[in-house]
C-alpha cells in the first residue's frame, strides 16, 4: 500500500490477488506427464558465433588450446545460411527430449508452467567445425524467460575413429 490512494492500491490488489488464485487453481488441476523432460530448441543451427573466444584468453598461451585457433575462426565467421534440422529425428539420451521451438506461441508458456509436459528450458548448437581432428561447436542453455543461462565452447578431437570431448570452456553464465 502506498499513501497516495488506499483505494486505487486495494483494486490493485485484488486484481493481483485474484489472478494468483486464477493460476493456484490452473496448477492444481493440470496433470503433467513427466516421462520425458523436454528442452526446445529451434529448428536450426545458429550460424555463427560473434561472442565466441577462447576464455580466459590464458588458454591460448598452452598448445592444447591454442591449436583450435583455425576452427574457432571458422565458427566466429560462419555466415553461412541456417541449416534446418529435423528436431523429431535427434535421438537424445537419458530422460530428455527435444521439442520445436515453432510449436510454441511464446516464451511465457514454457517459464510460467503452463505446459502438460516438464520443460527444462531452451538450448542452441552452432553448427560443427572440424579441421586437422579438430573439432568445435557452440552450445547455449536458458532456464528463465530472462535469459538465465549458460554459453559453452565445446572444443573436441577425432581420436581412435571417435569425436571426444577434449573440454568445455564456459563462455557466459547469467
Amino acid at each position: 500500500m502506498s499513501d497516495s490512494n488506499e483505494g486505487i492500491d486495494f483494486e490493485r490488489f485484488k486484481k493481483w490477488k485474484n489472478q494468483f488464485d486464477s493460476q493456484q487453481e490452473e496448477i492444481r488441476n493440470r496433470s503433467i506427464d513427466s516421462t520425458y523432460t523436454f528442452l526446445i530448441a529451434d529448428d536450426s543451427l545458429f550460424q555463427s558465433c560473434s561472442e565466441c573466444s577462447l576464455k580466459p584468453d590464458s588458454l591460448f598461451s598452452k598448445k592444447d588450446y591454442n591449436r583450435y585457433q583455425t576452427v574457432l575462426d571458422r565458427l566466429v565467421a560462419g555466415d553461412l545460411e541456417p541449416i534446418k534440422l529435423e528436431i523429431s529425428k535427434i535421438k537424445v539420451k537419458g530422460k530428455y527430449k527435444l521439442k520445436s521451438f515453432d510449436g510454441f506461441q511464446d516464451r511465457k508458456q514454457l517459464y510460467e508452467n503452463r505446459l502438460d509436459f516438464l520443460c527444462g528450458g531452451e538450448i542452441g548448437l552452432s553448427r560443427f567445425y572440424s579441421d586437422n581432428n579438430l573439432g568445435i561447436f557452440y552450445i547455449t542453455t536458458t532456464s528463465c524467460p530472462v535469459d538465465c543461462g549458460a554459453g559453452y565452447l565445446v572444443l573436441m578431437e577425432y581420436k581412435e575413429g571417435k569425436w571426444k570431448i577434449f573440454d568445455l570452456v564456459l563462455q557466459y553464465i547469467a
